[in-house]
């Protein structure tokens, strides 16, 4: 490939743990592959040293140089030797790595989108990649008061990839989604979108969330993703000081009172953003553990070996990478809290090994054949109907018993209505007091948009639009207008619980599979039983990388553990 390239086209490289952007010239060709004599450079055990050639046209192709190995353009695979044409904006697959073959922009100007529009994309992605077992990143960008507003969004459209949606936040503060961008490819883009606009005196305050690990909802990931020096929206007061009313409300906050003075497991139930982890840490709070560690672990966010090493620690050599001891998070919150979120996305694996705990009171960092003793209260949360996963076989039975040693169960926001107001309130006066300002009324025809709203989001959401809602409202009364109103006026369909047949091997009725994903969920199971359910050998059989293994497993609801 030339030293000198006329740029206009570009390949967005995404693996693993890697995420990288090469400009590709306008004709000619490009050697792809591990091997560091190529012109592009994909540094992964899956993808054989010249792997695939690359025809820039127009038209364009990508060509398989007998790897042996995967080699996909979009949705059809190529055999070894084979051909197949591809136009911009398409998906190649070599091996375990994904690239995104793009033409450069030119004249036409990036899209800056709105905040509402950029919640609704975030919490549409959340669903998608819950669904292909995928991963994406969030970015929020704060820039100066003395910057010059132009110069930035173009900064933000040259320095992105056409796939990644620009939103401006809040004045003076974008939000970006990196779509498919696991943490190391977030960083990356960080730093070069941190760079370039330092470069024309915007130099910006950056914070990020990655999905599962920080969040699976909009409303967390944005959150957490609050660039650093602004009020982080979650700071959360203790449990008592919201103006939340209901019956129910008021019985389980007696509840927490009363089960927080013993040491008895709790689990805490209900929906994506009603309170469960300010639940959880208010039964720290208010326990005889609150001078001890209260640390939390989402369980939806590591992979099995990972959350295992979180869990019980391990000791230097016992895994390619672990240089050096780590104590667990079981050992680490000696005396305190241990508190498990959405502990329904617990691997299989790590359920037995977390039962043990529960029986014995004993840990085993792993590599080692020492116990030691632990003294921790557990408490767990999940979004999830443990009991239908049970009767799908991706939750034991038994460990539901031990944590459940009693239920606390959070009702969602629409079936309390008469709190909406209250709580609306409650948070823009609380908006106002960080911004400095005097807190608008809600109007009659605002106040009647959220009466009307069903919040699926639950308090998570309502607080997110009420700050949203405050950024937005330059006189005394909040009206529709400071609302995401299109949005709020959405029809929600019903969310009645799925039956679980019987016999679906943890595969719901409602998706049949294809031939083609039939075809491959037997070889997996075949595999499996031939490697005796080591997920590395199975990939390794099949040219792919581990993690795509895991997607499958977890897709077509099939436990590798049974098999060893």
């Amino acid at each position: 490939m030339s030293n000198h390239l006329e740029v206009g086209l570009r390949l967005f490289v995404i693996g693993e743990e890697r995420f990288s952007t090469h400009e590709l010239p306008q004709t000619g060709h490009v050697i792809l592959g591990s091997a560091p004599d190529c012109d592009v450079v994909l540094a992964d055990p899956s993808v054989a040293p010249r792997h695939a050639r690359l025809e820039v046209g127009p038209p364009f192709s990508l060509e398989d140089l007998g790897s042996g190995g995967v080699t996909q353009v979009g949705a059809t695979p190529l055999p070894p030797g084979g051909r197949a044409e591809l136009v911009p904006g398409g998906a190649l697959e070599l091996g375990g790595v994904v690239l995104l073959l793009e033409r450069l922009r030119g004249s036409t100007p990036r899209r800056i989108l709105s905040r509402e529009y950029f919640e609704d994309r975030v919490q549409e992605e959340c669903y998608r990649a819950e669904r292909k077992q995928t991963v994406f990143s969030v970015l929020r960008i704060g820039v100066p008061s003395s910057a010059s507003i132009d110069p930035v969004e173009q900064v933000l459209g040259v320095c992105l990839r056409l796939v990644d949606v620009v939103a401006c936040h809040a004045p003076r503060e974008y939000g970006v989604l990196l779509c498919e961008t696991p943490p190391a490819g977030a960083e990356i883009a960080a730093a070069r979108l941190r760079d370039r606009l330092a470069r024309i005196g915007a130099m910006p305050s950056l914070g990020m969330a990655f999905y599962p690990r920080d969040g699976n909802d909009a409303f967390s990931l944005i959150a957490r993703a609050v660039p650093p020096g602004t009020a982080l929206a979650e700071d959360r007061p203790p449990l008592d000081t919201l103006p939340e009313t209901s019956p129910a409300i008021v019985q389980l906050r007696h509840m927490v009172e009363r089960v927080a003075a013993s040491d008895i497991s709790v689990l805490v139930l209900g929906e994506t953003g009603v309170g469960k982890e300010r639940m959880a840490e208010e039964l720290h709070r208010r326990s005889p553990r609150s001078a001890k560690p209260l640390l939390r672990l989402n369980c939806a966010a590591l992979s099995d070996s990972l959350l295992e090493s979180e869990l019980f620690g391990h000791e230097r050599g016992a895994f390619t990478g672990a240089h050096e001891r780590k104590v667990g998070l079981l050992e680490a919150a000696e005396g305190g809290t241990v508190f498990h979120d959405e502990v329904g996305d617990m691997p299989s694996l790590t359920q037995v090994k977390l039962l043990r705990v529960l029986e014995e009171r004993q840990v085993r960092r792993v590599g080692s054949t020492a116990s030691l003793g632990i003294d921790v209260r557990f408490v767990s949360a999940t979004n999830r109907n443990l009991e239908q996963a049970i009767a799908r076989g991706t939750f034991r039975e038994d460990l539901y018993f031990r944590l459940n040693g009693i239920a606390l169960v959070i009702p969602p926001l629409r079936d309390r209505p008469g709190e909406i107001e209250g709580l609306a309130r409650h948070f823009i006066a609380e908006a106002c007091r960080r911004a400095g300002r005097e807190p608008p009324r809600i109007s009659r025809e605002a106040l009647q948009i959220l009466l009307a709203y069903p919040w699926p989001g639950n308090i998570r959401e309502l607080r997110s639009v009420i700050e949203r809602a405050v950024v937005l409202c330059d006189t005394d009364h909040l009206m529709p207008a400071h609302l995401p109103e299109q949005r709020m006026r959405a029809h929600f369909a019903r969310r009645d619980p799925m039956p679980v047949p019987n016999g679906s091997n943890g595969i719901s009725a409602s998706r049949p599979l294809s031939t083609q994903e039939e075809a491959r969920r037997e070889e997996l199971l075949r595999l499996l039983r031939e490697h005796r359910g080591n997920v590395t050998a199975v990939g390794r059989a099949l040219q792919k990388a581990r993690f795509q293994v895991q997607r499958w497993l977890k897709r077509y609801g099939i436990d590798a553990a049974t098999f060893r």
